[in-house]
This record gives C-alpha cells, sequence and structure tokens, in this order.
C-alpha cells in the first residue's frame, strides 16, 4: 500500500489528514482501513478509504501521528510523524 497525505491545518486546536491510498501500480485501493494514533497520547482515530481509495481523518487534536493502512492481500503500511497543527 502507498499512502499520500496531507495534512491541513485549522483555526483553532484541531486539524485534518487526508489522503489517497493506492497499491504500487497506482490502482486506487477501496475499503482499506487508516488508523492514526497520537504519539503523545495513544488516542486513535480511524476510517476506511472510499471507492477511490481517499480518507480524511477530520477534527484531530495538534499532535504527531503514526498512520497506519491495511488492506486484505496487502503488507500494512505505517507513516510516522504526520504532524497536525493549528
Amino acid at each position: 500500500l502507498w499512502l499520500t497525505a496531507l495534512v491541513a491545518f485549522a483555526q483553532q486546536d484541531r486539524g485534518l489528514i487526508t489522503g489517497t491510498v493506492t497499491d504500487s501500480t497506482g490502482a486506487l485501493i477501496a475499503g482499506a482501513q487508516v488508523v492514526a494514533t497520537s504519539a503523545q497520547t495513544g488516542a486513535t482515530f480511524s476510517t476506511t478509504t472510499s471507492s477511490s481509495g481517499d480518507y480524511t481523518l477530520p477534527s484531530l487534536p495538534v499532535a504527531s501521528y503514526n498512520i497506519r493502512i491495511e488492506q486484505s492481500g496487502f503488507k500494512a503500511f505505517i507513516a510516522r510523524d504526520a504532524v497536525v497543527s493549528a
């Protein structure tokens, strides 16, 4: 699995992580489980990719996150230190 992620900024103490999950050929991966875990608190936030491989984790507290993406038949992908800041 591959991840394209954007970290957006909010007006206060919240932000979001959004991206698209594809395989090594560029094919979109629908139904993948996306979990962001705060490196500071251990809090987790999860979602599933859409039919177009897109996902959004909204209203995340300001922190650094490790993002894990899993889909049956693929090796898990982990992105470390995705920073959400206000």
